[in-house]
């Protein structure tokens, strides 16, 4: 009897056993299923990363918003010399907006103070190569390693740009909330703490897209953030220099 009922037991176990075709068919649903989230996930971090970018540059604008105030209504400029450590990004730091002494250590790069994470985009995935060495990070004292590009027409103080973009102070600016301030952009080659509309060293190069799926973060002279398209750029032309250019606003607003 005790036989039996084993024997029974042990044939009612196998039944409930998977055969090999089954635990396939189950496999494959699964897969199905990832591969028809995953492009909806990827949109999700996508998202969640042109969030985090803009929230960067927000911050960014905050300081320079503060950096106008502190300096008699001056605008940010590009840079105030020649030197890489006096590119915007590291006048903020001089100015003490992004915390730490880094009014002092601006130029070493060991000091972490000079790898705000502010000045990083979380789209630019990759190290950014510069003479040999890679930068996972933006480091202050190297304006080539920026992921935010600044206005040009934001002024300078250097005798070779000046002459074209003149520093200039807030009240210059009739419509601040058109004219760009910053976009979220890295240079393909040379200098990436500014960008100029109409260079052929940008526009033309075939790895010019912006990062958040074909789009441009910007920051706005009046520190709101929105977004551009690629084509939409690209078809501005020499927006900053041609005063007939449909899209003057942008590089402009409209100064006076």
């Amino acid at each position: 009897m005790n036989n039996r009922f084993k024997q029974h037991e042990r044939t009612q176990i196998a039944g409930r056993r998977f055969t090999l075709i089954e635990l396939l068919v189950v496999i494959a649903i699964i897969a199905i299923l990832a591969a028809m989230l995953m492009p909806a996930l990827n949109q999700a971090r996508a998202r969640g990363r042109r969030a985090s970018c803009k929230s960067n540059m927000k911050n960014l604008g905050t300081y320079e918003s503060m950096y106008s105030t502190n300096y008699e209504g001056w605008v940010l400029p590009i840079e105030t010399g020649s030197g890489e450590t006096d590119r915007w990004g590291a006048l903020l730091a001089k100015g003490g907006f992004f915390g730490g002494p880094s009014a002092k250590t601006v130029p070493q790069v060991d000091r972490p103070e000079n790898y705000p994470a502010v000045m990083n985009c979380p789209s630019q995935m990759k190290p950014i190569l510069r003479s040999g060495v890679e930068y996972p990070r933006v480091y202050l004292g190297i304006g080539q390693t920026y992921h935010y590009a600044k206005n040009p027409n934001c002024g300078s103080t250097v005798a070779s740009m000046s002459a074209n973009y003149p520093v200039m102070k807030q009240g210059r600016c009739k419509k601040p909330s058109t004219m760009m301030s910053l976009m979220d952009y890295v240079r393909p080659n040379g200098n990436s703490s500014y960008f100029a509309a109409g260079d052929s060293t940008h526009m033309g190069h075939p790895n010019f897209i912006g990062r958040h799926e074909g789009d441009f973060n910007i920051l706005y002279l009046d520190a709101h953030c929105g977004g551009i398209t690629t084509q939409w750029l690209k078809q501005d032309g020499g927006g900053h220099t041609n005063p007939t250019d449909a899209n003057v606003e942008f590089w402009t607003g409209g100064m006076r």
